[in-house]
């Protein structure tokens, strides 16, 4: 049994019974980004190289349009003019192929501690494949496909997202996914929500009146008044499963989070009416000073 799909699909359902008045519209398609992306390998030089989360689809698309003319190339990117002692992290992407599931990973080089290299890079490609395993596809029946996005990236830390889509054979619809792995790039470890807030805070801002839907932006209202809606009790069970950090090998996340900038960025399940999933972004420093004060001390 597929308990992982079935269980991501259950929390979808919830969160669509909570619409009240929300106007039904069709699915976000996203099956079709990046589809020649998987024949390239493009590559990325960064010592702090960042990518707006909500234009992750519309850059690396152009980005890896240009990759797959070349066979391969490499992108330049701002520099840190206070970064000259600093090592120039390089990423690229490549592509698992097995049957009809393509899922896009990240491999990283040029590592401060290049002893890390190795133990980084296996997590990468870990995490980023784990859905195979954890919802138990069958990858000669099931559809899977999915691409990776470089959020961010320095000599301390690699944030990455994928997103696509996912076709179970014996399902009525595809499913729309998108997760996110970050790792410390000094220890090889990756990073959790934990690192950054706790499940309650979350489940709090998620039903308070001040969520910021990033993306679907076309339906941001109607998705904001249902993620609301949905209830605290709800989120806090949600995000008690957040990123792979928080689940046992084996076990898909029901929602995933990301820091960028001082600001924190929710996946969080919806109704497939709504597209599956919803980016929400969280600024501690705005909702709960409190809360900025106690776990933000390090960054002052």
């Amino acid at each position: 049994m597929r308990k992982n799909l079935y269980k991501f699909a259950a929390l979808t359902m919830l969160a669509a019974l909570s619409i009240t008045a929300c106007k039904k519209h069709e699915a976000v398609d996203i099956s079709g980004i990046h589809t020649s992306a998987a024949e390239t390998m493009a590559e990325t030089t960064s010592n702090e190289t960042k990518a707006d989360p909500a234009a992750d689809n519309s850059k690396s698309d152009s980005s890896k349009t240009d990759a797959s003319k070349a066979g391969s190339s490499e992108v330049e990117t701002q520099k840190d003019s206070n970064a000259s002692d600093a090592l120039s992290v390089k990423s690229k992407i490549a592509t698992e192929k097995t049957g009809k599931v393509s899922i896009e990973y990240p491999i990283l080089s040029n590592l401060r501690d290049a002893s890390m290299t190795q133990a980084v890079n296996e997590l990468l490609k870990k995490e980023a494949t784990s859905i195979i395993t954890a919802w138990e596809l069958d990858t000669e029946k099931d559809e899977v496909s999915i691409n990776c996005d470089l959020v961010s990236l320095d000599k301390n830390k690699a944030v990455f997202t994928f997103h696509g889509m996912v076709n179970v054979a014996e399902t009525a619809h595809p499913s729309n996914v998108r997760y996110a792995v970050s790792v410390n790039l000094n220890t090889g470890s990756p990073i959790g929500l934990t690192a950054y807030a706790d499940a309650d805070s979350i489940a709090e801002y998620l039903s308070s009146d001040n969520v910021v839907v990033v993306e679907p932006a076309d339906t941001a209202a109607e998705v904001k008044d249902s993620i609301k809606s949905s209830g605290k009790e709800l989120w806090q069970t949600v995000f008690a499963e957040c990123d792979f950090t928080s689940v046992k090998d084996g076990t898909f996340p029901q929602a995933f989070s990301y820091e960028k900038d001082g600001d924190i960025y929710l996946i969080v399940p919806v109704s497939h009416a709504a597209g599956d999933y919803a980016l929400v972004k969280y600024s501690p420093v705005d909702f709960y000073p409190a809360f900025w004060y106690d776990k933000g001390k390090e960054k002052t």
